[in-house]
């Protein structure tokens, strides 16, 4: 994986840029990004792949990478990359190839675990798949959650979403669910509002990190699904089976109608208890939404053939909730008399004050029952919110301090650099002194040997004087000579 954090900027795979940070979940990060084109996407990255975390999405996307559906947050691509950053596609098919829009196409063999997905900017590596560190997957961008919008009533002052807008989204997500349940047989295995997105008035179904095989042998354990709004048959051992999501998908209409999850959320122990056991407390829902959710959140066999009968049973529901505080109604009759022998000596006016403080008690009850349930509620979505801006906060200080990890050793570099270039010039600057210092003696000697030269062409010249002299000298012996020949010839020519 990268020695960093991603960056607005970045480019986890070529072509598709970083834009926004959204969130960190259990299974990765998401980011806002702008793909092919400049068209605005999610991306989802995933860190050291194993079996809990990344194996699991790629399981999820082994079973929904040919599914297409309205309902269903469209995957763009997805990729496999190694720590050093190289792009797994070890088989390259005709198949892999580029849409009509420039968009990775997301054929792939998955029977022998290879994802690839081609682009022209992209530098083809030949890593084993067992070598892969990061998915990254690129999906469509929604506006927000179900639970975005939760918290936008909250604000509102509203304890829920509405009734009829609410069903429409239930409705919408029942499609996607009973598409993947029926016709794929596939379990999503993790609905819940965060899971549920709006897109233009619309809901999309998103995050399969744990969507299975329906009978699937393999376990799903408590720790990986999301307690609160997982079916007892996947917390305790079962698996996951047909109406698996349709529970789910009941917590979840609760918690928007109402605003609270029907248990108590305290402890994570009380939750399990109450899941074990159908604990579940519905009381804050109208009498015939009442039996309709705890239907679906009754044992699995119990529940409807589908999500979306169950949300056609909703569908028939009046609008209106109870009150969990029941007011007694009083009657004027109950405190009127007869006669003055059977009634108090007051008589109807007696009657008339226990009304009136009757009727403020229950009022004052009602209102205070209604203020304690209104302050419960916000007591929880503030400890709600604060815990997960602490999980926001602890992560942005894991980067930040990643950060500083990582500036403090490019600065520790940098000063090694900095040393070793001030050496370098320390001993260039020798260099050039020692340079100088050899061009000053060969200055020097070209000075003695042109000295040198010119004596030796004086020498020369008086060793030619010297020669020219010499010759004289012999030219005058030659002739001496031959005088003395002469008079030689001549004594003797005497003497004979």
């Amino acid at each position: 994986m990268s020695k960093r954090p991603y960056r607005e900027g970045d480019e986890p795979v070529p072509g598709y840029q970083l834009d926004e940070f959204l969130g960190r979940g259990g299974f990765g990060e998401v980011w806002k990004a702008r793909g092919p084109g400049g068209v605005n996407l999610a991306v989802k990255i995933i860190r050291g792949l194993d079996r809990k975390k990344g194996g699991k999405e790629l399981e999820a996307l082994k079973l929904l990478k040919d599914i297409r559906h309205p309902n269903i947050v469209p995957l763009t691509g997805f990729w496999l990359k190694t720590a050093d950053g190289l792009l797994v596609n070890k088989e390259s098919s005709a198949n892999n190839s580029l849409a009509d829009d420039g968009t990775a196409s997301l054929s792939s063999d998955f029977a022998s675990g290879v994802l690839t997905s081609e682009h022209p900017a992209l530098a083809v590596a030949e890593p084993a798949i067992e070598d892969a560190e990061e998915l990254i997957i690129a999906m469509g961008l929604a506006e927000q959650s179900l639970q975005d919008l939760l918290e936008q009533s909250h604000r509102q002052g509203e304890a829920g979403i509405d009734f009829a807008e609410l069903l429409t989204y239930m409705e919408d997500a029942s499609q996607a669910i009973d598409l993947l349940n029926t016709k794929h047989n596939i379990q999503h295995c993790d609905i819940k509002p965060q899971n549920i997105l709006v897109q233009s008035g619309a809901v999309q179904v998103a995050d399969f990190g744990l969507a299975t095989s329906i009978g699937d042998a393999r376990e799903q354990s408590m720790v990986s699904a999301t307690i609160a709004y997982a079916a007892p048959e996947v917390l305790f051992g079962q698996g996951p089976g047909p109406a698996t999501d349709q529970y789910s998908l009941a917590v979840t209409y609760y918690e928007l109608r109402t605003g609270a999850l029907p248990f108590d959320c305290g402890r994570i122990s009380d939750v399990i208890d109450a899941k074990q056991h159908g604990k579940i407390d519905l009381a804050r829902l109208a009498a015939d939404e009442r039996a309709v959710i705890a239907k679906a959140t009754g044992p699995a066999v119990d529940r409807y053939p589908s999500a979306g009968e169950m949300v056609q049973a909703l569908q028939q529901c009046s609008s209106d909730q109870t009150s969990a505080l029941e007011t007694t109604a009083y009657d004027v009759d109950d405190f009127s008399s007869t006669s003055p022998t059977d009634a108090p000596s007051t008589g109807l006016a007696t009657g008339r004050r226990r009304l009136a403080i009757g009727l403020l008690v229950g009022a004052g009850a009602a209102v205070l029952f209604t203020a304690m349930a209104f302050l419960a509620q916000s007591i929880h979505t503030s400890a709600k919110q604060t815990a997960e801006a602490a999980k926001h906060t602890a992560a942005a200080g894991q980067q930040t301090a990643e950060a500083a990890d990582h500036t403090a050793e490019a600065a520790k570099q940098t000063a090694t650099a900095g040393q070793q270039t001030a050496s370098a010039a320390k001993h260039t600057a020798e260099a050039a002194k020692q340079t100088a210092a050899a061009g000053r003696l060969t200055a020097e000697a070209a000075k003695h040997s042109a000295e040198a030269g010119q004596q030796t062409a004086e020498a020369a010249k008086h060793t030619a004087v010297a020669g020219q002299r010499t010759a004289e000298a012999a030219k005058q012996t030659a002739a001496a000579g031959q005088h003395t020949a002469e008079a030689a010839r001549q004594t003797a020519e005497a003497a004979k």
